[in-house]
């Protein structure tokens, strides 16, 4: 694996450094730290030891360039304005929540209509927003896996609505897994596939 050239922010001390992670980096490095993508300050934790995932579902998210605003309550994609709302990341269980939840946002705003616009009105009519739902929990899983992130993809509110949606249309999974994979790879591709988990 390479990240050579793909920088990582790190506050230490309310000091912010630039640093460069090496392909020696491993799993069981840590940081005391709080981390950020860029200078967005929406990906600030709070000083904490940080793992190898975070940082780099940290770099991930920042390669998309997508727009991270913080505050509030409530994480969503605002379709309307084409930016991800997150609430801070204090405000989750833990940080691996917070990119969970981060890594599902950008799930929905891959499928927006400036990147893959998805059209699930034609394909699932009333229960368009169920199957929104469902293929940006699965990008999330994927992703997850992928950066070895092992956070909570649970938002049970939606798992109702899931059920009612598998339930009245088998192939649905199919189509959602499908749609889930390609947002996974459009997501990959901004950070050219090289920001994963270590297996070392």
């Amino acid at each position: 694996m390479q990240l050579r050239h793909l920088g990582v922010a790190v506050l230490l001390a309310g000091t912010a450094l630039l640093v460069e992670v090496s392909a020696s980096f491993s799993t069981a490095s840590r940081f005391h730290a709080a981390i950020c993508v860029g200078c967005s300050s929406c990906l600030v934790a709070s000083s904490a030891t940080v793992a190898w995932p975070l940082i780099a579902s940290s770099a991930f998210v920042g390669a998309t360039k997508a727009e991270i605003r913080t505050g509030g309550n409530q994480p969503m994609y605002v379709p309307t304005h084409d930016f991800i709302a997150m609430p801070a990341l204090g405000q989750f269980r833990n940080a691996n929540n917070f990119y969970a939840t981060l890594l599902h946002e950008c799930g929905h705003w891959s499928g927006s209509e400036k990147r893959l616009n998805w059209d699930l009105k034609n394909r699932f009519g009333t229960k368009a927003y169920a199957a929104e739902e469902l293929i940006a929990e699965l990008t999330a899983a994927f992703l997850c896996a992928h950066l070895g992130v092992e956070g909570e993809l649970r938002h049970a509110g939606y798992i109702a609505d899931w059920i009612r949606l598998l339930k009245e249309d088998d192939r649905a999974i199919f189509t959602a897994a499908s749609k889930a994979s390609q947002a996974a790879d459009f997501l990959r591709a901004f950070s050219g596939g090289e920001v994963h988990a270590e297996t070392a």
